[in-house]
């Protein structure tokens, strides 16, 4: 007896993976379509089967298994005949005192249960994995115990790479993954899909042949040169998500020669930005208020710091939309155009060497404009003209690599730019981090440790922290989306006498100390308000 499908539905629904009204709805358009409810299912709540053997096994109090993580017993595979593995979809995982755990879709096949006993000796217990990566599981596995080279995975010899990269583009679209990393290696090449921040594993080992085909593939979409492969390439294609209604998501593509082989890193543009509102971003409800003042001055500059992804870009976008009307000529300079927004000239550089940031931004000074946006400033030359069109009458929005909201100050004077121009023209600087949100289905509340509430300044006895858990909402991670963090910093009239007088950093950071809300004092009020763990916040402010 297999696990039917109606069974499946119902722990969707019941997990609240999709409302039981869509369903009712999805099931008709399934029978138009003549496909598989579960695969309609899954496109038009934007969640992969995974998350449904999940929340099936959730439903029968059974363990679930990531066979992308957990791996198989080796020693007991060789006991086992390949046609009853294959025949069953079964995969011992674990050995423990009260038996052995046995990978499966489906823990209704009770006649494997004696079998695999007396093959064993020992008891059985079950726990449920999705099928597709457990029988990916089960060819390596098979592949490792008869000696023959791990990396051939069944699929390498049955789907051709346009199949197989339309499967991985899906499943990170479905996944919510902003980044596709195609990696090779000594043995093969691995898959992994970046979600919410962290890399997890998708595909392991494709053989060497099937990773070429696939890579070529995708440099194929992107227009790149398939016979250069000992220099770096750039490039970029749009892929339709499965969805009715979908736009296109833009692709960038980045390859560059290794040790092992070309690897390639996709990046999904525009998969987080997409339609966020500032009320999303996490901002209190001051800072918030304090920004929408900011970002509708006639004139000035305002900076968003933080690393490499940590969501500066995705606040700029936020904000040009608060503010885009019909009466302003809003004009941006990006490296890529990750998102376009209606009403508003984006213009791309970095595609030739004879259009830059400085250059660009030259050019949109003589085209009448009331807000420019300028992606990133990289050096002395953008940063004199941004300064320049802020003092001029322009408001300016633009993005630089410190640590904190004062760090952009000095890194401005580090780079050549005149203290008194900066005092000018400086409206406020925001550093950002971004964290992960707890999962709100599955979040489990405690009390706070002694370390801990001294920590926030709390008292333990008062107030209840949250830890992450894992559900099929979450795929098991414990956390879903991520939120920023924010140390706005206001430029006053005393602020911006220091700035001009050249203070130092130090000078500056102990001015603002008393009103200053840094990175971990926001992350803190996020921790107390259960939307993130204490972790997570010490992860990303580690140097502040």
């Amino acid at each position: 007896m297999t696990v039917s499908q109606a069974e499946l539905v119902e722990a969707a629904v019941s997990s609240g993976l999709i409302d039981a009204d869509s369903v009712a709805k999805l099931r008709v358009e399934a029978r138009r379509r003549r496909e598989d409810l579960l695969d309609t299912l899954t496109r038009y709540g934007r969640f992969p089967l995974a998350a449904v053997y999940r929340a099936f096994a959730e439903s029968r109090q059974l363990p679930f298994v990531d066979l992308g993580i957990t791996p198989p017993v080796a020693d007991l595979i060789k006991r086992i005949p390949e046609s009853l593995l294959r025949k069953h979809r079964v995969l011992p995982v674990a050995v423990d005192e009260d038996g052995i755990l046995l990978a499966t879709p489906n823990p209704d096949d009770r006649q494997i249960v004696p079998v695999m006993q007396r093959l064993l000796g020992a008891p059985i217990r079950f726990a449920v994995a999705d099928p597709d990566t457990l029988e990916r599981a089960i060819d390596r596995a098979l592949a490792e115990s008869n000696g023959r080279d791990a990396a051939v995975v069944s699929l390498s010899a049955t789907v051709d790479p346009v199949s197989l990269l339309d499967r991985i583009l899906k499943e990170a679209y479905l996944r919510r993954a902003s980044d596709i990393h195609l990696e090779p290696e000594a043995d093969g090449m691995r898959i992994r899909l970046r979600i919410d921040g962290r890399l997890h594993l998708y595909l392991s080992r494709l053989d060497e042949e099937t990773g070429a085909g696939l890579l070529t593939r995708v440099k194929v979409l992107s227009d790149l040169n398939i016979a250069e492969q000992r220099a770096p390439q750039d490039g970029r294609f749009s892929y339709r998500p499965p969805v009715a209604d979908a736009k296109d998501i833009d692709i960038r593509v980045a390859t560059v020669p290794t040790r092992w082989g070309e690897r390639a890193t996709l990046r999904l543009l525009g998969t987080e930005t997409g339609e966020l509102s500032l009320e999303a971003l996490g901002m209190s409800a001051r800072d918030l208020e304090q920004f929408r003042q900011a970002i509708r001055r006639p004139y000035g500059i305002i900076l968003l710091t933080g690393p490499t992804g940590s969501g500066k870009t995705t606040t700029l976008y936020a904000a040009i939309r608060e503010i885009n009307q019909p009466h302003l000529n809003i004009m941006t300079v990006e490296d890529p155009v990750e998102y376009l927004i209606d009403g508003v000239s984006q213009i791309h550089v970095g595609w030739t060497d004879k259009v830059t940031f400085a250059s660009a931004l030259r050019s949109l000074l003589r085209h009448d404009p009331d807000v420019l946006m300028v992606g990133e400033i990289r050096d002395h030359e953008t940063a004199d003209i941004a300064l320049k069109a802020a003092m001029t009458g322009h408001l300016m929005f633009s993005t630089l690599h410190t640590n904190t909201a004062c760090g952009a100050i000095t890194r401005l004077v580090d780079i050549g730019c005149e203290p008194y121009l900066i005092g000018a023209t400086l409206v406020g600087v925001i550093a950002q981090r971004l964290v992960r949100k707890l999962c709100q289905r599955c979040r489990r509340p405690r009390r706070p440790t002694p370390v801990e509430a001294q920590l926030l300044g709390i008292d333990p006895e008062q107030h209840t922290l949250y830890e992450p858990v894992g559900c099929a909402h979450c795929l098991g991670a414990g956390y879903r989306g991520r939120i920023g963090l924010f140390e706005p910093l206001w430029i006053d009239q005393e602020l911006a006498r220091l700035i001009s007088r050249g203070a130092t950093q130090a000078e500056l950071q102990a001015h603002v100390a008393p009103t200053l809300t840094t990175l971990r004092q926001d992350g803190y009020a996020k921790v107390l308000a259960g939307i993130t763990s204490l972790e997570e916040v010490m992860t990303v402010t580690v140097f502040e």
